[in-house]
């Protein structure tokens, strides 16, 4: 059983029981007590609170709360998509900067809704043809270049 934290669903169906048989708060508490053996005993706002809930919703279980994103709308995966195809070098702090999201709301946009991965660029130096000659594979047949 809990004690003094939350409570079982056992202990907010007898509580409701009970506040229901007696409509008294202090009654309630003290049967709770007897019922549970124990000294504590919610408070009279809970036992008010889940004897309402139960009224309205049938249960005294605490409903899922689900949040629901709002930097992640349609209308704001539309402008970070848009606004990344038209400049695909464009980091996610100029970004952030024209579109008013934050840089991890750009991010989790990026990555979660339109499956982009932030990856740096490397620039490579391409041979002339004159280098091309100067490289020799070494008896293991890797290329190397001369050292001179």
């Amino acid at each position: 059983m809990a004690d003094k934290g939350r409570l079982a669903v056992e202990q907010r169906a007898k509580l409701v029981l009970l506040y229901a048989e007696t409509k008294s708060v202090t009654v309630t508490k003290r049967r709770f007590r007897q019922h549970f053996g124990t000294r504590w005993a919610p408070a009279k706002n809970t036992i008010y609170r889940l004897f309402r809930q139960f009224e309205n919703n049938g249960t005294v279980l605490e409903p899922k709360r689900r949040r629901v994103s709002q930097v992640r709308s349609p209308e704001n995966v539309e402008a970070v998509r848009v606004t990344m195809e038209r400049s695909p070098t464009k980091s996610t702090r100029r970004a952030e900067a024209e579109l008013g999201i934050s840089g991890r709301s750009i991010q989790r946009i990026l990555h979660s809704d339109l499956h982009l991965f932030p990856y740096k660029m490397t620039v490579l130096h391409s041979l002339a043809k004159r280098e091309k000659g100067e490289r020799r594979k070494d008896k293991d047949g890797d290329l190397c270049r001369r050292v001179v």
